[in-house]
């Protein structure tokens, strides 16, 4: 990690209320990569369910692996009902929406204030993602099996559900 993102990713960890709007964001992910349809955004997250099968898929990895984008294969994390399909070929991307946001009420553009003076230019939001999956993805995970909608003791009930 860079100046920049170190910088945004000691902001988000440090301010509850936007870590909780991401922790939301990832739950959905989450319940997305075991397989279920949950209904509302991702966001900030953008997932993007490919299979190696489809012709196009060298070019959309190519483009995902560009954007440094997470890859999650289906296959570790094994879900409901595969119907008989080889999940070792499924894949979601999961992209973190970019530094040119709009909205006031973003959290990527609340991140950037907060953070300070920081070059916009070297901030890859999805390397950031990449950090904050490695802290608590698989914990989401964990609760993603057990639960259809997102609570904020989502930690406690998923250390309790792992013992």
């Amino acid at each position: 990690m860079n100046f920049e993102i170190d910088s945004l990713y000691i902001v988000a960890k440090n301010d509850r209320a936007l870590l909780e709007r991401i922790f939301q964001g990832m739950f959905v992910v989450a319940r997305r990569v075991l397989g279920y349809s949950p209904r509302g955004s991702s966001y900030p997250f953008t997932t993007a369910a490919r299979w190696e099968g489809n012709g196009d898929f060298v070019q959309d990895k190519a483009f995902y692996d560009g954007k440094d984008a997470i890859d999650l294969s289906v296959e570790d994390y094994p879900h409901k009902n595969t119907k008989g399909r080889d999940n070792s070929k499924y894949h979601v991307f999961v992209t973190m929406t970019e530094t040119n946001e709009t909205s006031q009420n973003g959290i990527i553009r609340q991140l950037l204030t907060e953070a300070g003076e920081i070059d916009v230019n070297n901030v890859n939001t999805n390397t950031l993602a990449k950090e904050l999956f490695k802290d608590y993805f698989q914990d989401m995970v964990a609760f993603a099996r057990t639960s259809q909608t997102y609570a904020k003791d989502w930690q406690r009930i998923a250390t309790n559900e792992a013992a």
